[in-house]
C-alpha cells in the first residue's frame, strides 16, 4: 500500500512543478527534490513506525513527480546543442547506477539484516546530488557571466573601430 501511494504522490510533484520552477528556478526545484528524498529516507533511518513511512512516501513521491521533468530541463540547460548526444550517455550512466544501486542495496540489507545503512546510504547519495547540483549551477552561471562579458567587450571593440 505504501508504495503504491508514494507513486500516487508524484502526482502533487507534477502539478507543482510550473509554481516551483517559477520560483526557485530549474536548479533550485531539482534541490528541493533531492532534499526531499534525503529528508524521506533519513526519517526512516531515524524515526521508527508508521508516520516516518509516511513522511517518506510524500516525500519520495512529491520528489521523484517533481525529478523526473526536471531531468530534462537540466539536461537542455546544461548541453545546449548537443542534447541528443549527452542525454543518451546520461540515461545510459542513470541506467547502470539504477541497476547497480538496486543491487547494492539489496545485499546491505542482507548483509546488515536491515535497512539502516541502505537508507543512510540513499540520504547521503541524495545530499551528494544536492552539493554537485549547486557546483554545477555555479559553474553554469560563472561560464554565463564569463560569455556575457566577452561578448559585450567584442561589441565595445566593434564600436571603437
Amino acid at each position: 500500500a505504501l508504495g503504491g501511494a508514494r507513486g500516487l504522490m508524484q502526482i502533487p510533484g507534477r502539478l507543482m512543478l510550473t509554481p516551483l520552477t517559477g520560483w526557485l528556478g530549474v536548479h533550485g526545484a531539482q534541490l528541493l527534490s533531492y532534499a526531499l528524498v534525503a529528508a524521506g529516507a533519513s526519517a526512516l533511518v531515524f524515526a521508527d513506525g508508521l508516520v516516518a513511512a509516511w513522511f517518506f512516501v510524500v516525500a519520495a513521491g512529491v520528489a521523484i513527480g517533481l525529478s523526473s521533468p526536471l531531468g530534462g530541463l537540466l539536461s537542455a540547460e546544461a548541453y545546449g546543442a548537443r542534447l541528443g548526444t549527452f542525454s543518451g550517455m546520461q540515461t545510459a550512466a542513470t541506467s547502470v547506477a539504477s541497476a547497480g544501486g538496486a543491487w547494492l542495496a539489496g545485499v546491505a540489507v542482507d548483509r546488515t539484516g536491515g535497512y539502516g545503512l541502505t537508507l543512510a546510504g540513499i540520504a547521503v547519495l541524495e545530499a551528494g546530488a544536492d552539493a554537485s547540483l549547486l557546483w554545477q549551477r555555479r559553474a553554469l552561471r560563472a561560464a554565463q557571466r564569463s560569455m556575457a562579458g566577452a561578448t559585450a567587450g567584442g561589441a565595445e571593440a566593434g564600436d571603437a573601430g
